[in-house]
């Protein structure tokens, strides 16, 4: 239960974060959550996956949400592998879309 108040909480600042634009300040939270808490690895790689989508950062955006993939796959998270496998799509459209 802990560590789902952790997570709610740490998205709440990162979506806040990020609303007011502040992408540096959201990575910084999440990087350091990722240092923090290996265990929750698919879930911050998710996030920071959809951190750089947002942020334009598509490369790194597609290389964090692979991790969480992978992640998702081994801990058997069927619901929040479709979740990732969405977002992993719009960022894959997003870089081919800038592609000239």
């Amino acid at each position: 239960m802990d560590a789902a108040f952790a997570l709610a909480r740490l998205t709440e600042n990162v979506n806040s974060l990020l609303e007011d634009g502040d992408f540096a300040g959201g990575e910084e939270l999440l990087e350091a959550a990722l240092a923090r808490h290996p265990d929750l690895s698919p879930y911050l790689h998710f996030q920071l996956g959809r951190l750089y989508r947002r942020w334009n950062k598509l490369t790194s955006a597609i290389h964090h949400l692979h991790h969480a993939v992978e992640g998702a796959q081994a801990g058997g998270e069927r619901l929040f592998l479709i979740q990732i496998l969405d977002e992993l799509n719009l960022a894959k459209r997003d870089q081919h879309d800038q592609r000239p």
